[in-house]
Order: structure tokens, then sequence, then C-alpha cells
């Protein structure tokens, strides 16, 4: 627990003002009930309908806002009274009730800091209205690409219509987790409509929620690594530069797309990476930058990554970032595969050739299979390639990336996993 001159600051309260959605969620559900009670006494003249509503705007608000809570002006539960004040205010001002003068009431042993200015109101509904007017198809695609843990609360309001309260008892959830997952479907949607790229934090709320084990120092390394590639790929363009604000989105995600298969698909396998001292080596041919290889190894630091590319300027790069994150655990060759000499557990890339071009440069090298991130007419590929080398039924098997990331960039995109022969 971090502490400052005033109030110590709990783990939960970090992580939201971090961007997290869900410890946001449980520090809502610690505070909402003296939020209520704050609002009752300090307005007496809303009935519970309103107080409902005004909570409803104060979370949308808070939930938006959180970046800008300083605990050294007050604590979380004084900060979310004043914008609940402040809400209250504005609406009944709006409606002409009462004056908004002196209606402020203190509920903590510390008053409002006079440095706590008034946050200023936002339209929430304003997109969830702009998306009722569109075409049913529109509405439909818009919430379909969301990730599923926002999908089915988003539809159940944006396109069935359904009050906040009838969902927590449909889904049988939590009302105010219902609250949340609306507010960031929204906000997703908006960020999509806008075309704004996936910032660090969207990328940290998706990988915490498919990767729940994700250390703090991971984290960290994920974060560090737009900086890293933005300086070293206007030296040496390793990513196109029109795609780099997608780094996180298309690159760094989909490297970890890989992990999340073994998670979902192969468990045992996923945990046995997991483990310290586990032994494991994965080779990265055609490493490029250093994609899938270095995302991956930051996922699995027990594992030993060897980075591969015949290109001499490919792999100062990818060296130059690995050490820049510290990953210990990486190791960067220019060299071709067939000269490394080395029999590995797994072979990663990410669509570096044609499936029958690609294997042949791989094949006796790997002890357990080739997992590789490619797009396209994977079936005829597939088809091909164990005739020409004659793999028996079941040899290949195949995931699609967004049955995880719900992004239209993925369509069509797969990890395919082509198993070692025994």
């Amino acid at each position: 627990m971090e502490t400052t001159g005033l109030k110590p600051i709990d783990e939960l309260t970090i992580l939201a003002t971090d961007g997290n959605g869900l410890a946001f969620t449980a520090l809502w559900d610690r505070h909402i009930n003296q939020l209520t009670a704050f609002l009752k006494s300090s307005f007496p003249s809303l009935d519970e309908y309103n107080v409902d509503d005004i909570c409803s705007r104060t979370f949308e608000k808070a939930f938006r806002q959180i970046s800008s809570y300083d605990h050294t002006k007050g604590s979380f539960l004084t900060w979310l009274c004043t914008i609940g004040k402040n809400t209250a205010l504005d609406c009944l001002k709006h409606e002409s009730k009462i004056h908004p003068k002196n209606q402020y009431v203190s509920i903590d042993d510390e008053s409002v800091s006079s440095n706590m200015n008034s946050i200023p109101d936002q339209e929430v509904n304003a997109l969830e209205n702009l998306i009722h007017n569109e075409n049913e198809e529109e509405k439909t695609e818009y919430i379909n690409r969301l990730p599923g843990l926002y999908r089915e609360v988003a539809g159940k309001r944006m396109l069935e219509g359904m009050k906040y309260n009838e969902i927590a008892e449909c889904m049988d959830i939590n009302l105010n987790t219902v609250k949340t997952r609306i507010s960031r479907a929204k906000e997703l949607i908006e960020r999509r409509r806008k075309g704004i790229a996936m910032n660090f934090n969207d990328f940290k709320n998706t990988v915490r929620e498919a990767f729940p084990e994700v250390s703090g120092k991971q984290l960290e390394q994920f974060g560090m690594m737009e900086e890293v590639y933005r300086d070293w790929n206007a030296k040496i363009n390793v990513i196109s530069r029109k795609d780099l604000d997608g780094i996180y989105s298309h690159h760094v995600l989909h490297s970890l797309a890989i992990a999340r298969y073994l998670r979902e698909r192969k468990l045992t396998e996923y945990s046995e990476m997991t483990l310290p001292d586990n032994g494991l080596k994965v080779l990265d041919l055609g490493t490029g930058g250093g994609f899938p290889g270095i995302p991956l190894a930051v996922m699995f630091p027990e594992v030993r990554f060897v980075l591969c590319d015949s290109i001499r300027k490919k792999t100062i790069v990818a060296e130059a970032v690995a050490k820049h994150l510290g990953l210990e655990n990486v190791e960067v060759v220019n060299a071709r595969a067939e000269s490394l000499g080395i029999r590995f557990d797994y072979v990663v890339s990410r669509a570096v050739a044609s499936l029958t071009d690609f294997y042949p440069w791989v094949r006796g090298c790997f002890g357990r299979s080739v997992l590789y991130l490619k797009g396209g007419d994977i079936a005829e590929e597939i088809a091909k390639l164990m005739g020409k080398e004659r793999m028996p039924a079941g040899s290949v098997s195949t995931w699609k990336v967004d049955s995880w990331l719900d992004d239209e960039y993925f369509a069509g995109k797969f990890v395919v996993d082509i198993a070692a022969r025994r």
C-alpha cells in the first residue's frame, strides 16, 4: 500500500487511476452506499428515481475522468461526492427547482479542497442516441465488434432498449457492473467511430482480461514498447510508419494471440511455459523487428527465445528493443534457420511466407509444434502442405484470432498449429 502525507492509498485506487475498469467498479461498489446517502441528505427534494439517475451519471463521469483524481487533494470518496454534488446541482439548476448555492454537505472528515474544481458535465448519452438513430445493421455491427465482456450488455441496452436494472436482473450481475460495461462499450464504439487507435490503457485492460496472471513488471515492459519502437523505427523502418499508431492492437496483441490460443486450447502447455526453470526453447523465425517473439518473451519470462532473421538491420532493432525492455530470456541472431543447429520446442512466426515454403525451413528442428500467424485462404495452403509433406489427419489445426480480438483488422487471421511428427 502506498502512502502520502494525508491518507493511505490502497492498491485498488492505484489500479483504478491507472485505467483498470474492474478496479474502478470495485471502488464504486465500495462507495455507492455512502454516495447515495450523501445525495439524499444534501438534496432532500430528490426522489429515489432522481438519486439513482444522478448516481448513474456520476459513475459515467467518474469513469471518464478517473485520470484527473489527485489523492493529495482529498480522498476518493470526497472526489466522488464532489462529482455527485455537481451533477445533482446541474440537474436541479436545469429544472429550475432550486438555486444551487449552499447545497454542499461535508460527508468526510476533511472538507472538499478549494482546489478541487467542478468536473465539467458531459453528454454521456449523446453517442448512444446517435447509434439509436442509425440503421439496425450499423448498430448491430458496432455491438458485435465489441469484446465479449461488453457485447451482451451493450446489445441489451443499445439494441433492445433494456434498462440498467433489467439487464442486471436478466444477466444476474451487479447493477454497477452493468453500468461499467455499458460505459466502457460506448467508449470503445466512440473510439472506433473516430478511427482512434488503441492506447496503452485499452491494451492493458485487454491483456488483464485475457491473462489475469500478468504481473506489474510485464505490463511495465509492454508499456515501454511504443516509445522504443518509435525511436528505432525512425532510424530503421521495421513497422509501416502509417501503422505505428496501431502498435499495440496490430502488432503486440496480434503476437499475443499465440499465448491466448495456448491458454484457451492447450492450457497444460501454457501453464508449463509459466513455470520457473521450465527449460523450454522457442524459435521466432523471420522475427523482423521482434514480432511475435518479443511480446511472447515478455509474457513467458521463463522460456528462452531465439529471435532469428537473415536481414541484419532488422535484428539490430529487435536486439535493441529486447535490451531496452530488460529481456534476459531473449537472444537475437542474424542467420538462417538451417544454420542454427539447435532443436527447439516450438517455432513461432508471423506470415513470413506461405506454409509450403515456410515449413521446410523448420522441418525437424522442433519437438512440439509450429505456431504460425497467418491470414488469407489458409484452407488451400494447409491442404497443399499436408499433401506435400504427407502429414496425417489432425496434424494441423487453426484458431481464429478474431474469436478473441473483436476488431475487423483480425478478420480472416489465424493461429495455425502444426504438430511435430512423432
